[in-house]
C-alpha cells in the first residue's frame, strides 16, 4: 500500500508540475525501431525488440515521461520492457501499465486507447538528480505467437505507433512530435497462400519442355 501510495504522490507533484509550467524547450521527436529499422519481417514463433527512441535538434534533456505506444492490430505477446539509463524499471516512480511485474501477456486484453487500435501506457519520473537526454527510453520485448501463422493473413503489416502525451524537465514542457509508424509484416500461413494468389502476388505459370510442350506450375 505504502508503495502505491508515493507512487501515487510522485504522480500528482509531476502533473502540478506540468500545470505550472510555462516555458517550452526545442522539442522531442519520438519514434519505434527495432534494431534501428522502421520495419521488419518476421516468422510467428519469433521474438523480437522494440526500442522507443528518443531525438532532439535542441539537446533537450527531461525528468518526466509519458506516452503510449499504439498497436494497428492486438495479438502480439508482452513479453517485458526496460526502461533507459536515467529511470528504474519497476520502481515506485515507474506509473506504466500494464505493469512489469504482470507480464507477460497478450496486447488486446486492457487498451487505454480511444479508438479500435490497442495500447500500451508508459510513464515515469528518473532517479534522483539523473535527467535522461536522447536515445532508447524504453525497450519492449515483443513475441509474435505461433497462432498468428495461420490466424494473420500478412498481407497488410501491423504498424505501432508512439503517441506523446507529456515530456517535463522541471518547470518547463518539452514538444514531442511522434515520427512514422513502425510496420511489422509476419509471413503469411498456408491459409494465406490464396489471398496472395488472388492479390497477384503470386502468378501461376507454366513450365514448358523442349518439345514446346508445357507441364507444372511455379510461383513467380
Amino acid at each position: 500500500m505504502c508503495k502505491v501510495q508515493t507512487r501515487a504522490v510522485r504522480f500528482v507533484a509531476a502533473m502540478l508540475v506540468w500545470a505550472l509550467g510555462a516555458s517550452a524547450h526545442g522539442e522531442y521527436f519520438i519514434t519505434a525501431l527495432s534494431d534501428g529499422m522502421s520495419d521488419i519481417t518476421t516468422l510467428p514463433g519469433n521474438a523480437f525488440t522494440l526500442d522507443i527512441v528518443v531525438t532532439s535538434d535542441a539537446a533537450d534533456t527531461h525528468l518526466f515521461s509519458q506516452f503510449r505506444v499504439v498497436f494497428s492490430e492486438g495479438r502480439l505477446e508482452y513479453v517485458s520492457y526496460e526502461w533507459g539509463a536515467g529511470y528504474t524499471t519497476g520502481g515506485v516512480d515507474d506509473l506504466s501499465d500494464p505493469f512489469v511485474s504482470d507480464l507477460s501477456t497478450v496486447i488486446g486484453a486492457g487498451s487505454y486507447a480511444p479508438t479500435s487500435d490497442v495500447d500500451l501506457y508508459f510513464s515515469n519520473l528518473t532517479d534522483d538528480g539523473a535527467v535522461f537526454g536522447i536515445g532508447t527510453i524504453v525497450s519492449l520485448q515483443l513475441y509474435v505467437p505461433l497462432a498468428m501463422y495461420e490466424q494473420f493473413p500478412g498481407i497488410s503489416p501491423i504498424e505501432i505507433s508512439v503517441v506523446p502525451e507529456l515530456f517535463l524537465d522541471g518547470f518547463d514542457v518539452i514538444p514531442a512530435t511522434a515520427g512514422q509508424a513502425f510496420r511489422l509484416y509476419l509471413v503469411p500461413g498456408p491459409s494465406a497462400f490464396g489471398l496472395f494468389v488472388f492479390a497477384g502476388v503470386i502468378r501461376p505459370r507454366r513450365r514448358r519442355t523442349a518439345g514446346g510442350g508445357s507441364y507444372g506450375v511455379a510461383a513467380s
